[in-house]
């Protein structure tokens, strides 16, 4: 995922926001309760992306620095 989506972020947060739907969906259908920490779990993916974006920024700009 970090590399499919490392340039689309917000593909990513619509991507995983429609997984934690379909789970809800899913449990709802089993008359499951959610788990309260799905969202969070699924969600931590774009956290992850937008790092991997800034430090592959940072290695594309050698006039960036850090100051």
């Amino acid at each position: 995922m970090l590399k499919e989506f490392a340039k689309a972020p917000n593909e990513a947060i619509t991507y995983m926001g429609a997984w934690v739907q379909a789970g809800v969906l899913e449990l709802n259908s089993r008359n499951r309760p959610v788990d309260p920490g799905m969202s969070e779990r699924h969600l931590a993916w774009v956290g992850l992306l937008l790092e991997a974006q800034e430090i592959v920024a940072d290695t594309r700009d050698p006039d960036k620095s850090d100051d």
